[in-house]
C-alpha cells in the first residue's frame, strides 16, 4: 500500500498501485479518477441505507467499478440479479443488531458487450446468457450461444460466519438443501447427523425457500410440520393461482389466504370468495428479515364476507355487512433495535366501525 497516495470512497478505495474494496487488494490501479467517482444508485440489499458509503458499483469518468474491479466496458450496465449466499429465505428471522447477518451477496451483471459475475468478466455473449444453476459463493452454470459454461467461484473470501448450506453441500442447519442438481430437505435428526429425503423431479434454480420451514416451487408450497410424537413431516401445497408469488407476510389468491408468521410457519386459511389485500406491498429483504412481532405489525385483507386483521402471529376474522368498504388508516414505519425495521399499526376501517387487531370499536352514530 502507498500511503502517500491512499484515498478511501466508503468501501472502496485506491492507490497509486492497487484497488482495494473491504479492506483487500482487487487489482491493479489503471487510471481511477477519485476526483469524479460516485455510487451507481444500486447497492447490496442490506446496504441501502447507508448510501455512498457503502455502494459496490462505482463509477468515475472514464470507467465502472464492480466490487472494486474495474469493468472493461461500462456501457449500458445494469445488475441483472443478485443472490445471498445465505440461501434461508427472505422471511428467515435474524439478530436485528447483526451488521451483515446474511452477507455478502454475489452480483451478476452486464454490459453492451460482457457479463460480469462479482467483478469478473465471463466468457459469454450477454445477449443469449442464461443461468442453469447459481449456487452463491460457489458455483455458477450458465448457457449462451456457444454453449454451457460452468464456473467455479472464489471462495476465499468466505469467513467462519457463513453457513455451511451455501457451499452447496450437505448441511444439516438448514432443513432445505439446494444443490446442484437435486434438493433435500431433512427430514430427521441423528445424533449430530441427520437424514435428508431428495424431493424427486424439482429444479433447484426454481426452489425458493421463504424462511426455515416453508418454500416455494412453482406453484406448490412445501411445509415441514412437527407431529404430535416430535416427528417432522413435509405437507405440498398447491396453489389455487399458479402464478402467485408468496412474497409477504399475507398472500392470497382464488380461495385461499397464506400466512408466513412471525414463528418460520406456514398458516393457510379458507377465504368466502377472492381475498384482496389492503396492504399489498412486498417488503424489502431488511424488513422482511427483521419484522418483529413486539412493534406490533399488521396485514389487512377483505374478502365477500370477512374483514381479515393478522398480526405476524394471529389472525382475526370478522364478519362484515359491506366488507367492500373496508380500507386501512394510520399505519407507519417504524425502525427498532438494531436494524430492525416493520410497517406497523393501522386501523381496518369499515361503515361499523374500525378493527385493531383483537378488538372492535363501534362506529358513534352523530
Amino acid at each position: 500500500m502507498d500511503i502517500a497516495t491512499f484515498r478511501v470512497f466508503g468501501r472502496f478505495a485506491a492507490d497509486k498501485h492497487s484497488l482495494y474494496f473491504d479492506g483487500k487488494r482487487t487489482g491493479a490501479n489503471q487510471g481511477v479518477d477519485m476526483a469524479t467517482l460516485a455510487a451507481v444508485p444500486f447497492g447490496e440489499p442490506w446496504y441501502d441505507y447507508g448510501g455512498p458509503k457503502s455502494a459496490t458499483v462505482l463509477r468515475d469518468q472514464h470507467h465502472l467499478y464492480l466490487r472494486g474491479h474495474r469493468a472493461e466496458n461500462s456501457d449500458r450496465f445494469r445488475v441483472l440479479a443478485q443472490k445471498p449466499w445465505d440461501q434461508r429465505g427472505i422471511f428467515y428471522s435474524i439478530n436485528a443488531c447483526a451488521d451483515v447477518p446474511i452477507g455478502p451477496w454475489d452480483t451478476l451483471a452486464r454490459t453492451a458487450t460482457q457479463v460480469i459475475i462479482n467483478g469478473l468478466a465471463l466468457d459469454a455473449d450477454p445477449d443469449s446468457f442464461t443461468v442453469v444453476r447459481w449456487i452463491p459463493g460457489t458455483l455458477l452454470i450458465y448457457r449462451d450461444k456457444n454453449g454451457v459454461r460452468r464456473l467455479n467461484l472464489d471462495l476465499k473470501d468466505k469467513n467462519a460466519g457463513t453457513p455451511n448450506h451455501a457451499l452447496g453441500s450437505k448441511d444439516c442447519s438448514a432443513t432445505f438443501n439446494m444443490l446442484e442438481d437435486k434438493v433435500t430437505w431433512r427430514k430427521a435428526w441423528q445424533g449430530e447427523d441427520c437424514e435428508v429425503e431428495t424431493l424427486p423431479g424439482l429444479d433447484p434454480e426454481l426452489f425458493h425457500p421463504l424462511n426455515n420451514s416453508v418454500a416455494q416451487y412453482q406453484d406448490r408450497l412445501y411445509s415441514v410440520k412437527t407431529s404430535e410424537f416430535g416427528e417432522d413431516y413435509l405437507e405440498v401445497i398447491t396453489l389455487d393461482d399458479p402464478n402467485l408469488v408468496i412474497n409477504k407476510r399475507f398472500s392470497a389468491d382464488k380461495r385461499h389466504g397464506y400466512l408466513l408468521t412471525t414463528k418460520g410457519e406456514l398458516e393457510v386459511f379458507d377465504s368466502a370468495g377472492p381475498l384482496v389485500l389492503l396492504d399489498a406491498r412486498v417488503p424489502d429483504e431488511r424488513e422482511a428479515h427483521t419484522e418483529d412481532s413486539q412493534y406490533r405489525p399488521n396485514w389487512f385483507a377483505r374478502d365477500d364476507r370477512y374483514v381479515y386483521v393478522f398480526t405476524g402471529l394471529q389472525l382475526y376474522r370478522y364478519e362484515t355487512a359491506w366488507p367492500q368498504y373496508a380500507h386501512v388508516t394510520g399505519q407507519r414505519e417504524k425502525g427498532g433495535y438494531g436494524f430492525a425495521y416493520s410497517r406497523i399499526g393501522g386501523k381496518l376501517v369499515t361503515l361499523e366501525g374500525y378493527y385493531y387487531q383483537d378488538q372492535f370499536v363501534p362506529r358513534k352514530n352523530k
